[in-house]
């Protein structure tokens, strides 16, 4: 097989991201999220100078054009703009960033491989799998410094000449939050157009301990610090200011593993929740719990404009069927999918099943067919996807990605 030559040419111009509190005509989503490009070479772009310029010209077309209900969906003005929400109380730039171009040279004919939306991001569950060795990296790295040290060479793994991963999951926030040295430390890895999905505190998302060792003294009893909004505020975010890592903050994802909490109690404990905190961020709710999905569920989301994480995972139904129980309607302006383990099959099994994790052990076509369905919708309506996949669906989280770009 020919090897694929590719290079990285220089900005073709700016991708400014907005972000704005407001509401839309329903009341539904509390903020508005709006991205604008500003690209050289188009007929339908205007050219900025610098990134200074890009950004005053984005603030100013975006309050035009959305304040005058005249950006539509796929619809051109002078920039290209993908409105998520109604009317426009205050703004700020959240970043400014380059946009880059990659070109394949090669035999196969495929050209420039360019995105020109940027909605869709793919990446793993982690990044911390010695199994891709050979695959993913390259480098050698001591035993003792790969976990800290491999995130930049993740970000660099091309596939088709382009960048495969756009954002990542940390599955490490979910038994203790980071401190504000680490996520330093991973904003020097990472490049400017990447952002990673933050799994929240287990204290905030266990109703009741389990009877496992690692609780000690609390396994079994009820958890004073679930959905503690005070908690999240004070202690969770703080280190992500102090570093300064917003610009590279996809979704919150708030995991919460089966519990006996019934529907209407859950649903009023996460209203309240979710109305406690800030609006800047984005935030996801993966369940556990089948008969959780429906209306009443689906509209707490919606209110605060919180996602559905659309979840593959061992009890949970299809995610075609997670849909239809959400009314096929997307609940926030972006979308969340993670494609965990097989359906019907302990996690214990599924990881039996998987390792190394260095080869595809078993398609899952099922899982692979909804989920483009899902990120075609969401791509359609402008909403930004993060699709997470993990080592324990099909064995190789890589390669599903793979097959899940060409089906795209």
């Amino acid at each position: 097989m020919e090897k694929i030559q590719y290079y990285k040419r220089p900005a073709l111009g700016y991708q400014v991201i907005l972000f704005a509190r407001g509401s839309n005509y329903l009341g539904i989503h509390p903020t508005l999220h709006t991205v604008i490009e500003y690209q050289y070479g188009s007929r339908y772009s205007y050219p900025a100078r610098d990134e200074a310029d890009a950004r005053e010209q984005a603030v100013s077309y975006a309050i035009s054009a959305i304040t005058n209900h005249y950006a539509r969906l796929g619809t051109w003005t002078e920039a290209r703009i993908y409105p998520f929400g109604g009317l426009i109380g205050d703004m700020r730039v959240i970043a400014v960033r380059p946009r880059i171009e990659y070109t394949v040279n090669n035999s196969t004919g495929r050209g420039t491989m360019m995105d020109d939306s940027g909605l869709v991001r793919f990446g793993t569950s982690t990044w911390t799998y010695e199994g891709w060795q050979g695959q993913v990296y390259l480098k050698q790295y001591a035993k003792t410094t790969f976990a800290r040290e491999c995130l930049g060479e993740y970000c660099q793994y091309l596939y088709n000449g382009k960048p495969l991963f756009r954002t990542v999951g940390n599955d490490a926030t979910f038994y203790r939050p980071p401190t504000a040295n680490q996520l330093r430390h991973i904003l020097k890895q990472i490049p400017e157009d990447f952002e990673m999905c933050f799994k929240v505190w287990e204290q905030l998302t266990i109703p009741v301990y389990a009877n496992q060792p690692r609780y000690g003294q609390e396994a079994g009893k009820p958890n004073p610090h679930f959905l503690n909004a005070k908690l999240f505020n004070d202690l969770v975010l703080i280190p992500y200011r102090e570093a300064r890592f917003e610009s590279h903050m996809g979704p919150f994802l708030f995991e919460f593993q089966r519990h006996g909490m019934t529907t209407d109690e859950f649903c009023s404990r996460l209203d309240t929740f979710f109305s406690q905190l800030p609006t800047e961020f984005k935030y996801a709710v993966e369940i556990r719990n089948p008969s959780l999905l429906g209306p009443a569920y689906r509209q707490v989301l919606e209110r605060h404009g919180v996602a559905h994480v659309y979840n593959h995972w061992c009890y949970m139904p299809p995610l075609a069927e997670q849909h239809k129980r959400m009314e096929e309607d997307f609940t926030a302006p972006f979308t969340v999918l993670r494609l965990l383990t097989p359906l019907k099959m302990s996690y214990e099994a599924a990881k039996k099943r998987a390792e190394p994790y260095n080869k595809i052990v078993g398609e899952l076509p099922e899982m692979r067919k909804d989920a483009v369905a899902l990120i075609q919708e969401s791509v359609k309506l402008a909403k930004p996807a993060y699709v997470l996949v993990n080592n324990r669906s099909e064995g190789n989280a890589p390669t599903t990605i793979q097959a899940l770009v060409e089906m795209l």
